[in-house]
């Protein structure tokens, strides 16, 4: 952030209320863009029925999503929203892979 010359008879609040949401911004990017990655990763090991790296997968997921959540990031009904359909999915998979495999077993 380059410091230049500001026109006179602009409030000093409001260029760092600028500065400030600047830097909230990009932050709440990176943090949303860490969010759908780790969703991502899980979603695609439950898919893959890899049950060590889902189990993994999800509960890093559920903590970036909860941190993102007491940030402010998101809005905890939406976080609680994703964390439902995530759970949902791998625990889906992985019970259908634990069943085809005791079905084959037997």
């Amino acid at each position: 952030m380059a410091q230049t010359k500001k026109k006179t008879g602009r409030h000093h609040s409001a260029i760092k209320a600028a500065r400030q949401a600047e830097k909230r911004n990009l932050r709440n990017r990176l943090a949303k863009k860490a969010i759908r990655l780790s969703l991502k990763d899980a979603l695609e090991s439950a898919q893959k029925k890899d049950s060590p790296k889902a189990t993994e997968s999800l509960s890093k997921s559920v903590s970036l999503l909860d941190k993102a959540a007491r940030k402010g990031f998101i809005h905890w009904k939406a976080v609680a929203r994703k964390k439902s359909y995530l759970a949902r999915r791998v625990s889906s998979s992985l019970t259908a892979t634990e069943s085809k495999a005791s079905v084959a077993a037997a």
